[in-house]
């Protein structure tokens, strides 16, 4: 009768240490796929904005907004990304998915 309450007892244990075990290998394993989505979603914004940077200052020097607009719409649509064109003081000038007056002030 002993041996069974001592087997009992080790195997209760040796179960809780397991369940614990999984739980911190899969919340371990959530945060570094997380981290590693993150990095990925930063790394492509980033490079698509240096990609972009050219086109919309030169539309913006030229103050074009038309131009620049019609540009926002066209490279947002083909890169499936939204693209928000706004100014220092948090005006939208161009928006790639809703029209530009709809959208509040961003400051």
């Amino acid at each position: 009768m002993r041996d069974g309450k001592i087997f009992n007892r080790v195997f209760s244990a040796i179960s809780l240490l397991l369940v614990i075990v999984v739980a911190v290998t899969a919340w371990m394993f959530i945060r570094v796929l997380k981290s590693a989505h993150e990095r990925s979603a930063r790394e492509k914004l980033e490079a698509t904005a240096l990609v972009l940077r050219p086109l919309v200052f030169d539309a913006l020097e030229k103050k074009e907004l038309p131009r620049l607009r019609a540009l926002v719409k066209r490279l947002g649509g083909r890169a499936e990304i939204r693209i928000t064109v706004i100014n220092p003081d948090g005006v939208v000038l161009a928006e790639s998915t809703r029209p530009e007056e709809t959208m509040g002030n961003h400051a």
